[in-house]
């Protein structure tokens, strides 16, 4: 059995203000998509990986133990 030497949760908020934009431009090109019934699948795709990945960054926990150094998200 290998014994935990560390262990740190990170959460970095700040990541979803950086991303105001990507999201407001993400929004305005689903709702136009919307609007003319093509490429919806498209964007709200877009949309949902980037907020996948936007919540990955944010939150993610650092393991050290005898044998390996671990960062993991928060999804996987």
């Amino acid at each position: 059995m290998r014994a935990l030497l560390y262990e740190e949760r990170f959460s970095v908020r700040w990541i979803f203000l950086l991303l105001i934009p990507a999201f407001v431009a993400l929004g305005v090109g689903l709702y136009f998509a919307y609007q003319e019934g093509q490429g919806l699948w498209g964007v709200g795709t877009g949309l949902i990986i980037t907020l996948l990945l936007a919540f990955e960054v944010s939150n993610f926990r650092l393991t050290i133990d005898e044998r390996a150094v671990k960062i993991r998200g928060a999804l996987a």
